[in-house]
């Protein structure tokens, strides 16, 4: 089931003074504009009226304070005979055509519109023109037979976020008597809908029900209720205009974003401090890896040094060990040398005392040749034993 809005129907005295606000909004030609979305202006369009209502309305102003002030000279100068009071009325010259002690302005400023959803389509966010429509012929009606030819100006507005109708009333009062003659003045409690806000609100629920709408929550009715009942009640709500309202809203909305601009500045300041920060330790990492990097490289080099120490060490222990295979090889053939000459000597000696022997049995002890050769044996015996002797030393 679609879900029912309440109607918007809203209404504020207004000074002829303040029409041109009313036609700057109208016309789009100056106030806050912020919330106008200009590709659409061009849909506004006048439902009742048109673009010179300001201009006749101040000239209706005008003439009917120009004919009031010549009928009421005429009804005391000429129908009452009073000359004095006359002459008093046309001191005073015309006078503004409302009662003098109006805490209010005696025009009305109104406007006819609902929430936004209402008048969207199948399709969230695009209106609906169906609803457009069903809406704006509500509205016709309502302002025709309410206000009639009071309503001198009512236009729709399309170019904002939600559909709405603004009207202009001026509610014309003509009454004639002895005293001041014929009398045209603005009385805006002459119409109904505007003595009575809250009945207003009523009869406009009546004219909208045909379009989706119904009337909005009777807070008043609530307050009396309340009242009567001895309990609490809420204080009249406090209406505020859409340009009021929109300040306000702007404000906010500045304060909002000034504190998101804040937020902003604070998160980039610890976003920087934090890449800063960030640096600092990459830095550090990146100058304790060069360190680590520099104690590997002297540890590599001292470590290449020790192998180097180690290889030259094995390499004079080789030499070493090819020296000492060569001094143990020379050694032994040494050793193998002596052995063959202790040997050899044995065999000498032993042989000599042999040659000796034979040589005493055959008489030849002291041939020259035998004797030379004993005595050169005999030498070599005699050097032997000394070497021996030097080598056991």
């Amino acid at each position: 089931m679609t879900q029912k809005h309440p109607l918007v129907y809203g209404m504020r005295p207004l000074w002829p003074g303040q029409l041109a606000r009313v036609e700057m909004h109208q016309t789009r030609t100056g106030g806050d504009l912020s919330h106008i979305r200009p590709g659409r202006t061009h849909l506004n369009a006048f439902l009742i009226g048109d673009e010179n209502w300001r201009e006749r309305l101040e000239e209706d102003l005008r003439r009917a304070s120009e004919l009031n002030f010549r009928h009421a000279y005429s009804a005391r100068r000429w129908t009452r005979k009073r000359k004095k009071e006359a002459n008093e009325i046309r001191r005073n010259g015309p006078q503004d055509p409302w009662k003098r002690d109006r805490a209010e302005g005696p025009l009305r400023e109104g406007v006819l519109t609902a929430n936004k959803k209402h008048f969207e389509g199948d399709m969230p966010g695009f209106q609906s023109v169906e609803k457009e429509n069903a809406f704006r012929r509500s509205a016709l009606r309502f302002l025709q037979d309410q206000f009639g030819k009071s309503c001198v100006a009512a236009w729709e507005d399309r170019d904002e976020e939600a559909y709405h109708i603004h009207f202009v009333i001026a509610p014309w009062v003509v009454s004639e008597s002895k005293q001041a003659g014929k009398q045209r003045r603005l009385e805006p409690s002459s119409i109904p809908v505007i003595k009575s806000y809250e009945a207003g609100h009523d009869i406009a629920a009546e004219y909208f029900a045909g379009a989706g709408l119904v009337r909005g929550e009777k807070r008043a009715q609530a307050r009396r209720d309340a009242f009567a009942a001895d309990g609490e009640s809420e204080l009249p709500t406090d209406n505020k205009t859409c340009h009021d309202w929109r300040a306000e809203e702007a404000v906010r909305l500045h304060e909002k974003r000034k504190k998101a601009a804040e937020a902003w500045i604070q998160a980039r300041k610890k976003e920087k401090a934090a890449r800063e920060a960030q640096k600092r330790a990459e830095a550090l990492a990146e100058k304790n890896r060069q360190e680590e990097q520099r104690r590997e490289k002297k540890h590599a080099a001292r470590i290449a040094a020790v192998i180097k120490r180690e290889a030259e060490v094995e390499k004079k222990e080789a030499v070493l060990t090819q020296h000492e295979e060569k001094v143990s090889w020379r050694e032994q053939l040494a050793k193998f040398v002596e052995k063959a000459q202790d040997e050899f000597a044995r065999l000498l000696f032993s042989g000599l005392d042999a040659v000796k022997a034979a040589a005493e049995k055959v008489g030849l002890k002291d041939h020259p040749l035998v004797r030379g050769g004993v005595d050169a044996v005999e030498k070599l015996r005699v050097a032997y034993r000394e070497r021996n002797q030097d080598r056991q030393r």
